[in-house]
């Protein structure tokens, strides 16, 4: 008999480095589905405490966009360990973000393009043609929450293939 934990404080998942096995990849319940170039992310219906979850899976994912560390490739969907509630998922092409129930904004993956918004501009650092005055954060491997969503409630959010769109609360659009 399989047994499922009652609802807990803190949310459980099931270890990165392992797939679903097939009785719980069956009881799945996907309310939405996303995918990028070589990902594909599902956000499930409600469990008993209301809680959803993101599930990813893809091949030859190089850019931490299975959100799974340092796991490349996954033919079963696998979940993505969270501390926050998952109500929006969008993916582009080597990039994936997620909001919670607070308006928070979590990405993972590609960040050539600033996609995510994670850079900084350290006073000292020289001004390269490539990415002027600032550092770029290239490659995030686990959900990360994003400065951006710190400042502004954000209400939808959308990708491209090298960028993130988002609606906020007060009806602002952020590029």
């Amino acid at each position: 008999n399989i047994t499922f934990p009652e609802c807990e404080e803190e949310p459980t998942s099931y270890s990165p480095n392992s797939s679903v096995d097939e009785y719980l990849l069956a009881q799945l319940k996907f309310v939405s589905l996303v995918g990028g170039k070589s990902n594909f992310l599902g956000l499930t219906a409600p469990d008993a405490c209301g809680r959803q979850g993101i599930y990813s899976w893809g091949q030859d994912a190089k850019y931490g966009e299975l959100g799974l560390g340092a796991l490349t490739s996954s033919k079963n969907p696998i979940s993505i360990p969270t501390n926050f509630n998952v109500t929006q998922i969008a993916s582009g092409d080597h990039h994936s973000v997620a909001l919670d129930e607070k308006g928070n904004m979590y990405g993972w993956g590609q960040n050539f393009s600033k996609q995510l918004g994670l850079y900084s501009k350290p006073e000292k650092l020289p001004i390269t043609k490539t990415f002027g005055p600032c550092m770029v954060e290239s490659v995030i491997m686990t959900p990360r929450l994003l400065p951006f969503s710190l400042k502004n409630s954000v209400l939808s959010v959308a990708c491209g293939g090298s960028h993130t769109v988002t609606l906020t609360t007060n009806g602002d659009i952020w590029a």
